[in-house]
């Protein structure tokens, strides 16, 4: 987590909350087990007697893909994907499904890629234009399939001069901060 606590600071100042998740990673869980875990960690915010009722979910990486997969949950008001994979069948024939171990089933479960079901809430897929290709043809791929489904909720920026280590600074702190 503190790696991303500067996070905190932009959001703060803004008088908004801020909750940074924290899952097992794999191998040592498997996707179901990883998805499950973010699933009760928004059912345990959506709990608590915060005042609001909006709750923004931004997920980065490995945390875009799970908030993708989150989209429907009832406590999710918005949500912002920050380069993220939204298709994990190009990960079986890498390196990191040695990790991932991922089987056919969880591929077709835990794309998000694959989810037909409608979203009516707004959310926006963000990728740096200096992304590997990979994450920026998932990313547009993404857009493209929920576009046709969400056409009034979904949106999509390719950010110039930006890439996956510093995609969290732009979208944070330069998109929250106000500018003079």
């Amino acid at each position: 987590k503190s790696d991303f606590a500067f996070i905190a600071t932009d959001v703060v100042s803004n008088n908004m909350q801020c909750v940074l998740l924290e899952y097992d990673l794999a191998p040592q869980r498997s996707m179901g087990e990883i998805v499950k875990q973010i699933q009760q960690a928004l059912d345990f915010i959506q709990q608590q007697a915060w005042n609001t009722q909006e709750i923004m979910l931004v997920g980065h990486s490995a945390g875009a893909h799970l908030s993708a997969l989150m989209l429907k949950h009832p406590a999710v008001s918005e949500a912002v994907l920050l380069s993220g994979i939204y298709d994990l069948a190009p990960i079986q024939q890498t390196h990191l499904n040695t990790a991932l171990n991922l089987s056919k089933y969880e591929i077709q479960q835990y794309s998000p890629i694959l989810i037909e079901a409608a979203v009516p809430k707004p959310y926006a897929i963000f990728c740096g234009a200096q992304e590997l290709d990979e994450l920026i043809g998932q990313s547009q791929s993404y857009f493209h399939r929920r576009k046709a489904i969400d056409p009034d909720f979904v949106s999509f920026q390719l950010i110039d001069n930006t890439h996956h280590y510093n995609i969290l600074d732009e979208y944070f702190h330069r998109r929250l901060t106000p500018h003079t």
